[in-house]
């Protein structure tokens, strides 16, 4: 009985440890999405949830059709807010996304404390062998 007992246990533990390095404990909470032109592809903004006090964020990933954005950081842009500054309005920093064409967005947003990620390109996938590339532009203002 002992021995059945320290197995459950240890792989118990092994299970814990892998779903700590998968899961990180936020969750994203989308905000919006804009489909691309030929319908492929979609932007979509959306802020993490890790109960943090001091920060906003804002993310932006481009993913293919249908992709859900639960977890993880975005592809294309995320930035850390000062909380101070859009507390005292109670909104979030003001983010636009639009496509230029099939395959070029810009994202247009107030400008950060803290840029985590800004890319120019992102290759999404797009089938088992397809990959998309999309190229980025960016307008930073400020508030």
């Amino acid at each position: 009985m002992r021995r059945k007992h320290t197995t459950f246990l240890l792989i118990g533990t092994i299970l814990y440890g892998i779903g700590g390095c998968v899961w990180d404990g936020c969750g994203n909470q989308e905000v919006s999405r804009v489909a691309s032109p030929d319908g492929k592809l979609a932007i979509v903004i959306f802020t993490g949830d890790c109960d943090g006090p001091s920060e906003f964020d804002t993310q932006v990933s481009i993913v293919s059709r249908g992709t859900r954005v639960d977890t993880g950081l975005g592809n294309t842009f995320v930035a850390q807010y000062p909380h101070g500054d859009y507390l005292a309005n109670w909104t979030r920093p003001k983010t636009d996304v639009r496509w230029l064409t099939d395959r070029t967005i810009m994202i247009s947003t107030d400008a950060p404390k803290t840029t985590l990620v800004q890319v120019s390109k992102v290759s999404v996938p797009t089938g088992l062998f397809s990959r998309a590339q999309v190229s980025i532009e960016y307008s930073i203002t400020q508030p």
